[in-house]
This record gives structure tokens, C-alpha cells and sequence, in this order.
């Protein structure tokens, strides 16, 4: 009887742990066009005739907006215009701080940024035999930061199973590189090691 049990329960458990990543993929996709959607109907309630917006409406306009602003950014004067909206919410101090941070976050995932791309790597921990994995996010930070920082690069230090980690100096002579994505490894190390960096 245990025998049995036992079967039908790592067979139960086989399930749902096969489950698991789907469930959770479409559920997070799911809530994400929801809340598009949600968002441009509450926007075009006042603005569309009644029964005139269906769902995925929303999601529909948002793509077809993004598609005109870019093509606005490549053939017209709208990046001029930015650039002035920009330098509006520059002055603003809380706004500022919340823009710039959100723009620059944009450029990093966009891959447009001026200077070599992010790169995994192991970093040797003073006095020890431990490493700690992490992610170059600037090879010359001295620029941004106004002093002199030779041989010094920026690392980003993600927590495993969190939304945070730490930004360190770390000198060169101590990082040593990882043959592994970007996207990758920073899946490796948020989830503590368990999934597959070949993924």
C-alpha cells in the first residue's frame, strides 16, 4: 500500500513540478497584457464610443504606438522634442532621479550604450579561496564619477531569489571573466544555482 502511495505521489509531484514553469510563464504574460489592456481602456473610455473597445484592444494600441514612435524617432524631429522634455524633468529633483534611472535601465536592456557590453564574471574574494559571481556594468567607471579609478571596473552583485543586490568597485586584477550570456548567468545566479545556464 505504501508502495503504491509513494507512486502516486512522486507521479502527482512529477506533474506539477513539469507544470510549474508554464503556469507561472503564461500567468506573469497573462497579467501583463491584462494590465496593459486595463490601462488603455481605462484611457479610451472617455474618448471611444460605447462598445467600441474589445479586449485586447489595449494591448493592440500599445504595440501600434510604440511602432509609431519609433518610427517618429528615426524620421522626424521628435527626438529634439525629448531631448526638451528631458531637460524639463532634469530640473524636477524626485523626477529627475526616477526618469534617468528608468532611461538608463531602457538603454541598458536596448544594447545601444556607447562602450563594451556587460559581461559575467567571477570575482576573487580578499583573503579567501570563495568567489562571488556578479556582472560588469561599466569598464571605466572613473568617467561617470568624475575622479581617477585606474584598473577599476563596476560590478553588479544580484541577490539570489530577490529584486536588489550590490554595486561594487572591484580592481580588474581580481575579476575573472565567464564564458556564459548575460541573460544567462544573471538566471543562474538569481535562482542560486539550481537552473541551467545552457538554457
Amino acid at each position: 500500500m505504501k508502495k503504491i502511495f509513494r507512486g502516486v505521489t512522486k507521479t502527482f509531484l512529477l506533474g506539477v513540478f513539469t507544470l510549474i514553469p508554464s503556469v507561472l510563464t503564461f500567468w506573469l504574460l497573462w497579467l501583463f497584457v491584462t494590465t496593459i489592456d486595463h490601462l488603455f481602456k481605462q484611457i479610451f473610455f472617455y474618448v471611444l464610443p460605447a462598445g467600441i473597445f474589445w479586449p485586447g484592444f489595449g494591448l493592440f494600441v500599445a504595440i501600434l504606438l510604440c511602432y509609431i514612435i519609433g518610427i517618429a524617432m528615426q524620421a522626424t524631429a521628435l527626438p529634439r522634442f525629448v531631448k526638451f522634455l528631458e531637460s524639463i524633468l532634469s530640473s524636477i529633483p524626485l523626477i529627475k532621479t526616477l526618469y534617468w534611472a528608468f532611461k538608463d535601465f531602457s538603454v541598458f536592456l536596448s544594447g545601444k550604450r556607447k562602450e563594451s557590453p556587460s559581461r559575467m564574471v567571477m570575482v576573487r574574494i580578499p583573503n579567501s579561496e570563495h568567489r562571488a559571481l556578479g556582472m560588469v556594468t561599466h569598464e571605466f567607471p572613473g568617467q561617470d564619477l568624475g575622479i581617477e579609478l585606474p584598473e577599476k571596473v563596476l560590478v553588479y552583485f544580484p541577490m539570489s531569489y530577490q529584486i536588489g543586490g550590490y554595486t561594487l568597485l572591484v580592481s580588474s586584477s581580481e575579476v575573472e571573466p565567464l564564458n556564459l550570456p548575460v541573460d544567462a548567468g544573471m538566471r543562474y545566479i538569481l535562482t542560486a544555482g539550481i537552473s541551467n545556464p545552457k538554457h
